[in-house]
């Protein structure tokens, strides 16, 4: 997010971010049906395969993830008891915010890049290159396909 839409979304008031939180909850199973097509329009060339994950991580269960923190927070209120916001809550909300910045790391890439390492993986076969650097080159694909690259920049 450029700085100016940062801006923009930190001037919102609470009641405008609780319209926004609203309105998305409203949606149902259109949320998931039109981030979809928002992430196809973004992401033209991002296979399925990367894309069904972070509508996941977003629209489906991260969502109900962070309204479940939000719940058991207001549930902490009114009886104290360390379950309310224990490892569970707080579990979830963290893996899918985790897994939604690996994302947003890996979709970019799309499959431009990956086809790119691939390639240079095979020219790296046919023209004999060390074995230990082809091991590093391998291991730093799967890297990239896997999403261990450590946390995200936040």
């Amino acid at each position: 997010m450029d700085n100016r839409r940062r801006n923009d979304f930190n001037k919102l008031s609470r009641e405008q971010k609780l319209e926004l939180a609203r309105a998305l909850f409203q949606r149902g199973s259109d949320a998931y049906t039109a981030a979809k097509a928002a992430f196809q329009k973004v992401y033209p060339t991002a296979p399925d395969e990367m894309i069904v994950p972070g509508l996941s991580h977003t629209y489906v269960e991260g969502v109900d993830a962070a309204l479940d923190f939000i719940a058991g927070a207001e549930m902490f209120l009114r009886d104290p008891d360390d379950e309310w916001l224990g490892f569970g809550f707080t579990y979830e909300l963290l893996y899918h915010a985790y897994n939604w910045h690996m994302f947003l790391i890996l979709l970019p890439e799309g499959t431009g890049d990956l086809l790119k390492s691939v390639d240079d993986l095979k020219r790296s076969v046919e023209t004999g290159v060390d074995q230990k650097a082809l091991l590093k080159d391998i291991e730093d694909l799967r890297d990239q396909l896997t999403g261990h690259r450590g946390l995200p920049n936040l």
